[in-house]
């Protein structure tokens, strides 16, 4: 009977110990110092505490690169213990992790909670930035070119100045602005919207493409003044392998002239792969295949790997 006791003693004093468990005051407040960013990452083990601190200094620094970053903590109240969420919508910029720090780490003992606080030299930062800048602060708009040359020079480039603009916005946060270079950035950026408004290019595709078509046609000027085609031509197979069908979709896309001789300025080709348990499974998984590809940024891939003839 003693024994049973005591043993109920024991774990009612342990059980106690962990719900008045208290979390540090790091926890809830970070503030960074002259030379350092600092964040607190939470998470179920203490790698995915550290990268979810990592993921908050990019935030930090992406304010303006990202489209948007958020974090918070948010502290809910119950009978015997206390959780904290954390949040970090979207970053853009990858920062070497050997170069972040981790200063304090605590365990939650009664939810499991890893939290961890990191920190990173703003220097570091400003470095890595700038080195991003380097191949862009050589971006010339060419005002003075025929109008294909100009749209497909914003067609390469746009992105890349929206993310030079970008990038010199973060650096101004870190009291590392380059003035020059971010006025170059957007006057490169004010040719190309006038591109937008005078130039066209038009998408030709069967009818198999129509709904990629139409998620190409969203990065593409749509002015009146047609100066390019860009040309889908795709090659279907399909076979059954292994009690499974496969689909084969090669697309060759073709930046050419709207008019004979049909001229052809950038050249790319694609192929994906569906699979499926029927020959129509297998070409709408390569179909959605080819459709994520072509959702990104026109010059990941027309540009950067594709051919200039």
């Amino acid at each position: 009977m003693s024994i049973r006791y005591w043993v109920v003693v024991i774990m009612t004093t342990f059980s106690f110990s962990i719900a008045a468990q208290e979390l540090p005051d790091w926890v809830f407040k970070s503030e960074n110092t002259n030379g350092q960013l600092i964040a607190v990452g939470s998470g179920s083990s203490n790698s995915e505490a550290k990268r979810a601190a990592i993921a908050e200094i990019i935030a930090q620094v992406s304010q303006s690169v990202s489209a948007e970053s958020v974090s918070v903590f948010e502290k809910t109240p119950a009978e015997t213990s206390q959780y904290f969420k954390q949040s970090v919508i979207s970053s853009t910029l990858s920062i070497d992790v050997n170069k972040v720090t981790v200063t304090k780490q605590f365990v939650d003992k009664a939810s499991g909670v890893n939290y961890v606080q990191a920190t990173l030299s703003k220097d570091e930062v400003v470095r890595f930035l700038q080195d991003e800048l380097t191949s862009l602060a050589t971006l010339n708009f060419p005002a003075q070119s025929s109008a294909v040359d100009k749209v497909l020079w914003a067609l390469k480039y746009r992105e890349a100045n929206s993310y030079g603009l970008r990038l010199e916005r973060a650096l101004t946060g870190l009291d590392a602005a380059n003035d020059a270079l971010k006025n170059k950035f957007r006057d490169n950026l004010s040719h190309v919207a006038k591109v937008w408004q005078r130039y066209g290019v038009r998408v030709i595709a069967d009818s198999s493409l129509q709904r990629i078509a139409g998620t190409i046609d969203k990065q593409l000027p749509s002015a009146s003044e047609t100066v390019l085609w860009l040309q889908l031509k795709p090659s279907h197979k399909t076979r059954q392998h292994k009690g499974a069908y496969q689909h084969k979709l090669d697309l060759s896309a073709e930046l050419t002239q709207p008019k004979s001789p049909f001229r052809v300025f950038r050249q790319e080709h694609i192929s994906v792969v569906g699979t499926g348990v029927s020959a129509d499974m297998a070409r709408n998984h390569a179909l959605e295949q080819l459709r994520s590809i072509l959702d990104t940024p026109i010059q990941n891939w027309l540009f950067e790997k594709g051919s200039e003839l």
